[in-house]
């Protein structure tokens, strides 16, 4: 009778620490033991409700910082949305006298065309992300044509590419490939591996 009661008080307090845990592991944070009497038993109940209270107010601390950073990112886009308009019409203007500059002054227009091209699509990316981040982002997915997509991502970092002195060496699927995509997201994974590629090729083709 009495190893019975023995093994009760020590299973029963077992039981209820790994029943807590699992929850815990579950994703519930306010997962606790019920802590009685001052054994080893109940100094591990303890210690448990210890880490928990700690892991409860890391994941909250994580949180109100994930919700700042979220914040921060979308007021910065739209804050920039402005002066890059402004910088945008600007370059517009001189790329439609380009023609009559001199030649050292073209390249510089046509480089300054392509970067502010590109700082607008960086910008549509944080604004994207900060949808993302909020849940508000939506896929608008079709069936695309895979080489189209991706002659329209080479087209767009070309002018980087020959900036750069970077062979771009393509060679497309044969045949029709069509996929279902988001594909202004599609596009945009592909600038990136792209960009990313011609910016740290030392000059190597892509």
């Amino acid at each position: 009778g009495s190893g019975i009661v023995v093994a009760r008080m020590v299973t029963t307090p077992l039981k209820r620490a790994a029943h807590a845990a699992e929850r815990m592991a579950a994703g519930d944070l306010t997962s606790r033991v019920a802590v009685s009497g001052a054994d080893e038993l109940a100094r591990v109940g303890e210690s448990f409700n210890d880490m928990a209270r700690s892991l409860e107010q890391k994941v909250d601390d994580l949180t109100a910082l994930s919700h700042l950073q979220q914040r921060f990112v979308s007021e910065v886009s739209h804050e920039l949305r402005t002066p890059l308009t402004t910088i945008r019409m600007a370059s517009s203007v001189l790329d439609a006298q380009r023609s009559e500059l001199p030649g050292e002054l073209q390249r510089t227009v046509e480089l300054l065309a392509a970067q502010v091209e590109r700082f607008e699509v960086l910008l549509t990316d944080l604004l994207e992300i900060s949808r993302f981040d909020a849940g508000a982002a939506e896929l608008e997915a079709h069936r695309e044509d895979v080489n189209a997509l991706v002659l329209r991502a080479l087209e767009d970092v070309r002018p980087l590419a020959e900036a750069r002195g970077c062979v771009l060496d393509v060679r497309l699927a044969g045949g029709d490939v069509k996929a279902v995509v988001d594909a202004r997201r599609i596009d945009r994974v592909l600038r990136n591996l792209l960009t990313n590629a011609i910016e740290h090729g030392a000059g190597d083709p892509v």
